[in-house]
């Protein structure tokens, strides 16, 4: 007869994978949602006019927000920044196949890890490269224009 009961042994890898995959529909949760409270950035659903890196939008009244949205193709790094100098999105990877936005501010600039991105601004999508390099947008009423490398916002926070 054997003197004690043993323990079955717990399988930590198959714990660590459960978590791992929580996490990670959290933050897929969390990026369809967007952000919440104290931004100062509102979420819109009517887009008003049209917007083109080469060409101009039809202006707006200076008052109106500008809409923006984007949609992933590959995984792609964001920063988001309204006119106040406010990280909406703040330098986050964004999975692939995934909607953020829409957004609406007096104006945004952003820069994109890579160009695997479709960028809507008000309700109209704008045609940028499809490279693998980072690249930048300024967003107004007036249209949108593309940044320089140096140009581009980088949503690092500083000490």
């Amino acid at each position: 007869m054997s003197g004690g009961c043993s323990r079955p042994r717990r399988n930590w890898w198959g714990v660590l994978a459960v978590v791992g995959v929580a996490a990670l529909v959290g933050l897929v949760i969390g990026f369809a949602v967007g952000p919440l409270g104290g931004s100062g950035v509102s979420r819109v659903s009517q887009p008003s006019t049209s917007a083109n890196p080469s060409t101009p939008s039809t202006p707006t009244v200076a008052g109106d927000p500008v809409s923006v949205e984007f949609v992933t193709k590959k995984l792609v790094w964001v920063c988001l920044v309204d006119e106040r100098g406010t990280a909406v999105i703040d330098g986050q990877n964004l999975l692939a196949d995934q909607t953020v936005g829409p957004y609406a501010a007096k104006s945004f600039e952003v820069a994109f890890g890579n160009g695997a991105i479709d960028l809507t601004v008000n309700g109209e999508p704008v045609d940028g490269p499809p490279i693998a390099a980072p690249l930048g947008y300024r967003i107004t009423p007036a249209g949108v224009t593309r940044l320089g490398p140096s140009e581009e916002p980088t949503c690092i926070k500083s000490p």
